[in-house]
């Protein structure tokens, strides 16, 4: 069974604060966030009996499953990344990604299962984010960001402003703390000051009309 593939989170207003909550984490400039008041849940299957319902014994890079995650979130929505197979071409495993969580896992076959239309209808969660104009260095690693944490009272915000040509979202995002949040940082900023992050500067277009003396000079032949 053909299954259209499961719409992207397109109606997140622009340029406003709203309440969020990360979903996964890699670095300040690849991460997933999903808003706290959207109107869809996490999505039920419904159409998925477990013990009952036959997993997949071969599958396609792009198709998309319910994965039986186990510990991590029971069941998900994915898309298969690639797949895994033994010695004789017989697929025994595949890279899936988790829509709902930005999370990629690698599951057995025996944890992949077919995914139906009414399950498919409801848009990914977890959308794809990087602070806007922001830059982490390539030595930073996610063990530089341990000592970086939001306290388990704190709530978060953020603000998009567009995607990039690949789909990501360009974020500020701000932590709430204190009474009814009246202390607010803006995470950027603090991962900046931390020397975890850099902010990256416009370049200066050219001005228009103006030629330098170098550049006037017509050359010599």
């Amino acid at each position: 069974m053909q299954v259209p593939p499961i719409p992207e989170l397109t109606d997140i207003p622009m340029k406003v604060p709203l309440p969020v909550w990360v979903s996964n984490f890699i670095s300040p400039t690849k991460f997933w966030l999903r808003l706290k008041n959207n109107k869809h849940r996490d999505p039920y299957i419904r159409d998925f009996v477990r013990g009952q319902t036959e997993h997949f014994y071969t599958l396609n890079v792009g198709a998309y499953c319910v994965a039986d995650t186990g510990r991590n979130f029971d069941l998900a929505r994915a898309f298969v990344l690639d797949i895994q197979k033994d010695g004789f071409g017989m697929p025994i495993s595949a890279e899936v990604f988790c829509v709902d969580y930005g999370l990629t896992l690698v599951l057995g076959m025996n944890k992949l299962f077919p995914l139906s239309q009414i399950d498919a209808k409801i848009p990914c969660l977890a959308v794809p984010c990087s602070l806007r104009r922001l830059t982490s260095p390539s030595s930073t690693r996610l063990r530089d960001m341990v000592d970086w944490c939001v306290r388990p009272d704190a709530e978060l915000e953020a603000v998009f402003y567009g995607t990039s040509e690949a789909g990501v979202y360009q974020v500020d995002m701000f932590v709430m703390t204190g009474e009814n949040g009246q202390v607010r940082m803006n995470v950027a900023e603090d991962l900046i000051d931390r020397g975890i992050a850099t902010r990256i500067w416009y370049p200066l277009p050219p001005q228009r009309g103006k030629i330098t003396a170098s550049s006037s000079k017509a050359p010599h032949h």
